[in-house]
């Protein structure tokens, strides 16, 4: 199969995973080809450390391990506190995670201005 063709079937998989495709460019596609995360089977498997492991930016990494669920306890990045945050909009920025993740854990109102 040639590159574009894995890649454009790749780009299926994390739509059916419910990613936002275009977090994820070429390079890191061919990351996750060459690591055989190629699948809804293989994504739902990762781990921290298998797709750190890769070399794939850490920031994709929190986000395919939101988008499963979670692949640790607790509430940190990857955690099912940050998944739920996630899932609303599917993409939004790092303040609004660590401002959702920090009101999670202490309780803590949203800042009114």
């Amino acid at each position: 199969m040639d590159p574009e063709q894995a890649r454009e079937e790749l780009r299926t998989v994390l739509r059916t995973f419910g990613a936002e495709v275009t977090l994820f460019k070429d390079p890191h596609l061919d990351i996750m080809l060459g690591a055989r995360y190629s699948s809804t089977h293989t994504l739902k498997s990762a781990s921290r450390e298998g797709l750190t492991s890769t070399g794939l930016p850490v920031g994709l990494v929190d986000y395919i391990l939101a988008l499963k669920g979670g692949a640790t306890a607790g509430t940190g990045p990857g955690s099912s506190a940050a998944a739920d945050v996630a899932r609303k909009d599917h993409v939004i920025d790092g303040k609004q995670l660590l401002a959702e993740w920090y009101r999670s854990v202490t309780g803590a109102k949203e800042k009114t201005s």
